[in-house]
């Protein structure tokens, strides 16, 4: 299960996982990932939209969200739900 979220711009994408890291780096996963890369929003310093390794993210993940537990969540800022 997954959740609609939509852009600043207006734009719908979904969110498919989230996951926070130790720093409160925060991973909004639009893509599924494909070959260990995933394509999402990411609020760290600034907030990007862009690829990303999960292989490099992994060793700093604290907490993951995915299905009905997406819906516990804010969403990205500036975005909202759809």
């Amino acid at each position: 299960m997954s959740r609609k979220v939509k852009s600043p711009s207006g734009n719908e994408f979904t969110v498919h996982k989230w996951l926070i890291t130790k720093n409160g780096w925060e991973y909004y996963i639009l893509d599924p990932p494909i070959e260990g890369n995933a394509f999402g929003v990411v609020m760290g310093l600034h907030q990007e939209m862009g690829s990303f390794s999960l292989e490099e993210v992994a060793p700093h993940v604290m907490m993951t969200a995915e299905g009905d537990d997406l819906y516990d969540l804010a969403p990205p800022e500036e975005w909202e739900w759809s």
